[in-house]
């Protein structure tokens, strides 16, 4: 149980060093907020290319998706066969996909962790139930009781509790982070291409 429970930390440890530097990455170079706002004034200073190359400088999930909603908004401007509705539609149809790309990438192996952290706290409570077993076991022996049985019982008992809360905690603290920081991501790709979606209707209406 011990060692188990010891290889779940070690687990839970190597997955949040992989999931921190990809969603860093994915933040790109920039703080969000500020890069948003460069893309909502080059927008609607129509200077596309402009944006483009900030997406290009930036890196990153969110420069990515602003980046495919730009590339859409420069295809379908240029389509004389649909009217304004028709191209807005089609803009925000393009947004979108653009945005469920990303996704997947940043949320790959938080359900990892997420079962780390439910998988250690009843390896830890299965461990104090044995450990409890072996002491009980060696209290009722006919004649003097195995003082050492008993010891060895409550020392593993007490030791795969602890490491079971400690390995649980660990998770559920990490995947709270990654999907905090996923979910700021996310809202910031939401809110630049509502805002390049937002423009470009104000331009064709």
């Amino acid at each position: 149980m011990v060692i188990l429970l010891i290889s779940f930390i070690l687990l839970t440890i190597t997955y949040s060093i992989e999931r921190f530097i990809t969603i860093y990455q994915a933040g790109g170079k920039e703080n969000n907020q500020r890069f948003v706002r460069k893309i909502q004034s080059l927008v609607q200073s129509e200077s596309h290319s402009e944006a483009l190359q900030a997406c290009e400088d930036q890196k990153g999930s969110l420069a990515n998706g602003v980046k495919a909603g730009l590339e859409s908004l420069e295809k379908v401007k240029s389509d004389s066969s649909k009217n304004s509705d028709q191209k807005s539609l089609a803009v925000q149809q393009e947004l979108e996909e653009a945005a469920q790309l990303e996704l997947p990438s940043l949320s790959n192996n938080l359900i990892v962790i997420s079962t780390l952290a439910q998988i250690s706290t009843l390896i830890g409570l299965l461990g104090t139930v044995t450990g409890m077993i072996t002491a009980f076991s060696a209290l009722a022996r006919v004649g003097a009781p195995d003082a050492v049985g008993l010891a060895n019982g409550i020392s593993q008992a007490l030791v795969t509790t602890a490491l079971g809360i400690s390995s649980a905690a660990l998770a559920i603290v990490l995947f709270n982070y990654f999907t905090t920081r996923i979910d700021k991501i996310t809202y910031a790709i939401d809110e630049a291409n509502f805002s390049i979606l937002h423009t470009f209707k104000g331009q064709n209406a």
